[in-house]
Formats: C-alpha cells, structure tokens, sequence
C-alpha cells in the first residue's frame, strides 16, 4: 500500500508541476508576436516589425528582435536551454520542430548581427 502511495503521489506531482521552472517564467518575458516564445534576457522585440497569422496548412509568425549587447553565441544557447522546454526539438540545421511547426533563427546581417529574426513556419 505504501509503495503504491509513493508512485500515486509521484505521478500527480509530475502532472500538476508546471513544465518550465517558475524561476524561469519569472525571469524570462514572451514575445508579444509569437506568445508561446520567450524572448532573450537582454534583447527588445521590435512589435511594430512582427507578423503573425493562421493558415490551412498551419501558423506564420516572424518576430524581429534587437540584440542590444548580447551576443549571437549567448542567443543560440539560451534557445538550444529553453525552446525543449516548451516542447521544441532540435533539428540537425540547427531549426527547432514542434506538432508540424519549425523554428528558425534568422540572424541579420550574418557577420556581426544586431538583429534576429524567429521564424514559425509549418513543415
């Protein structure tokens, strides 16, 4: 019976815990153009740039986002951290993939960049 109340407790504490730490939502703000996507400690979305819309063949979002300081070493980690938390998986390319959707980081320019872009598009 014990044994069977630990794995009870257990199973309802995995369902009830939120999927990312709340140290982590409280640190981290979400893109105001892709929502469900937070943004890089450091950086400012420019909202006025993004695009956002629903499609037959699934969502198309772009949202443009001023590096400031932070490096494109440092954004690159923090997404690679982050973005399985939020059930993306990385792909080989270096793209996330989530329930038929692909992420991209679009860094502009290449060499030097002080602006990104995150790209949701369907597969």
């Amino acid at each position: 019976m014990v044994r069977f109340c630990l794995i009870f407790l257990c199973l309802i504490t995995c369902l009830v815990s939120p999927p990312v730490s709340p140290a982590f939502a409280r640190i981290v703000s979400f893109s105001a153009v892709i929502p469900d996507v937070p943004l890089v400690p450091g950086t400012v979305e420019l909202e006025d740039q993004g695009v956002s819309f629903d499609k037959p063949g699934g969502r198309v979002a772009e949202s443009v986002v001023d590096m400031a300081d932070v490096s494109k070493a440092f954004v690159l980690w923090f997404y690679r951290q982050s973005l399985p938390q939020f059930g993306w998986t990385a792909q080989a390319d270096g793209d996330f993939a989530r329930e038929g959707e692909v992420l991209s980081l679009v860094f502009e320019p290449e060499e030097a960049p002080s602006f990104f872009r995150i790209v949701i598009k369907p597969r």
